[in-house]
């Protein structure tokens, strides 16, 4: 199933059944993310394609266990990032649409505790179109007894090639693996064989497309930021909650989530700007 919304030039479908994926989007008539086609595909290996939320934590979980509270999750292995679980559980599953509008929809995700993670937690995604941007607010609701850990994100795949900027003051250094080594320094200058990297203290990312197209990515309440550029055909620009490399909670910006309390974050996608 496939949910439509059109505002002015932009263009977006959603795909709450292919684990709350935006599948599409476009302005006048230009796809802004590689587009996802109709296909089935496996949850543990999605397409590079589309966008979707990183709930309740993103990138790596180290063993793929995570202790916190006197609970333990036992996450399942991501299989290209073993031994580590990877980017949250709610891309995995469907999600519902609660809410729905020419121009604005809300999906709705309901987690029960299990081994997998021990707490019960609701999530949503609220999808806006103004004509000139598109609003995407991620919130989570602790509904367990006891405080969890959570963390928001989203991972878009933004059509290549394109040009970016970004005014991020720090980086922080990784390994072969992927984790991060140690502490922040001074993001600049970027490397340029730098494929992947994480930084933090931002506030907005330009993007430009060849034929004009010109996008500025601003978020509140996702302190964090995930560039990951493979070659020309995708660029991830993923803003996000914590640090990733996350072990046994300690970790830089993951929170502590008090029973019944909500976290919430929004992400801007600015066109013509």
């Amino acid at each position: 199933m496939r949910v439509r919304l059109v505002n002015g030039g932009l263009e977006v479908e959603l795909a709450p059944d292919l684990g709350g994926r935006v599948a599409l989007l476009r302005h006048d008539g230009r796809d802004v993310l590689v587009p996802m086609g109709t296909e089935p595909f496996d949850p543990d290996f999605w397409p590079k394609a589309g966008a979707y939320p990183l709930i309740p934590f993103h990138n790596r979980i180290v063993e793929a266990r995570l202790a916190f509270g006197g609970r333990v999750a036992h996450l399942p292995v991501h299989p290209e990032s073993a031994p580590h679980a990877l980017h949250g559980m709610t891309s995995r599953f469907a999600w519902e649409i609660e809410t729905c509008s020419e121009t604005a929809a809300t999906m709705r995700f309901d987690w029960t505790a299990s081994p997998v993670w021990p707490w019960s937690f609701r999530a949503w995604q609220q999808f806006e179109l103004t004509g000139t941007s598109f609003v995407l607010t991620l919130s989570i609701e602790n509904r367990d007894t006891v405080p969890m850990p959570a963390g928001l994100g989203w991972h878009p795949y933004f059509r290549g090639p394109l040009n970016m900027t970004d005014d991020a003051s720090r980086l922080w250094p990784m390994g072969a693996d992927y984790l991060p080594t140690g502490q922040s320094r001074n993001a600049q200058p970027v490397d340029a064989e730098m494929k992947t990297r994480y930084l933090s203290n931002w506030r907005r990312v330009a993007v430009r497309w060849a034929g004009g197209t010109s996008m500025e990515l601003r978020a509140r309440g996702l302190s964090h930021l995930v560039i990951h550029a493979p070659d020309s055909r995708y660029t991830c620009i993923e803003p996000v909650s914590h640090l990733a490399g996350l072990v046994d909670h300690e970790i830089e910006g993951m929170s502590s989530l008090s029973p019944d309390a909500v976290q919430t974050s929004q992400i801007r996608l600015c066109f013509g700007v």
